[in-house]
């Protein structure tokens, strides 16, 4: 499978997305180091027993890339997401789901990747994701479209307050078993007006007054 990948990226170098969920072994990684400067989509996805500083060499040789999945890559971490926040500048979607980021990484993508529009941050292995991650994000990515922090425990009210500050192009919000609250809905209502789906499960006093709000502000909700 290996060597078929390396001949294909070489041979056909119009490539702009590749998948290889469940299949990157490190010589499928150093093919795409090798020949996959072109790409723009890339699913490495499952990707469960590769080092993190391994990983983080893809940033280094697909520096063109716009989005990139990296769904419950176990051993990625904050070296990989910093090297990427380093190196992808047109990066705009980014799935860090049921890996090992910190808010040391979180720190690195909102101080380089202000482009970001698209980010996935829930379940999260190891010591998580905590408000300081994620008020760093709300600092430093304000194109901020879609934004999932399910199951981030840690995560409260104060930085999703900010993201709704500073991010008012949020469309997609899924918070499930944050410590969210009203008041945290409250400042989603007043400056995130482009509204399509919420996902709330599990947030403190919320009740039919709350849903009341939410009917007559967020006009454009389909999904709740």
């Amino acid at each position: 499978c290996s060597k078929t990948l390396d001949y294909i990226l070489k041979r056909c170098r119009g490539i702009t997305a590749l998948d290889v969920t469940s299949q990157a072994t490190p010589e499928i990684l150093t093919s795409i180091c090798s020949w996959g400067g072109g790409l723009k989509e890339l699913a490495l996805s499952m990707c469960t027993h590769t080092p993190d500083e391994e990983l983080a060499t893809i940033a280094d040789f697909c520096p063109n890339l716009e989005k990139l999945d990296l769904w419950a890559c176990r051993q990625v971490g904050d070296i990989t997401v910093c090297s990427i926040a380093t190196h992808c500048k047109q990066l705009t979607w980014l799935n860090l789901s049921a890996t090992n980021v910190t808010d040391l990484g979180l720190a690195c993508l909102g101080e380089k990747s202000p482009q970001l529009q698209h980010l996935d941050v829930s379940q999260t292995n190891g010591i998580g994701v905590t408000d300081h991650g994620i008020e760093s994000i709300a600092l430093g990515c304000p194109n901020l479209e879609t934004l999932n922090v399910g199951s981030q425990s840690k995560v409260t009210c104060s930085s999703l307050s900010l993201i709704a500050r500073h991010c008012p192009l949020i469309t997609s919000l899924d918070a499930t078993g944050t410590a969210g609250s009203q008041l945290t809905l409250d400042r989603f209502l007043e400056s995130c007006h482009n509204l399509q789906s919420l996902t709330i499960s599990g947030w403190k006093d919320l009740n039919d007054h709350s849903l009341l709000k939410l009917a007559q502000h967020a006009k454009g909700l389909q999904h709740f």
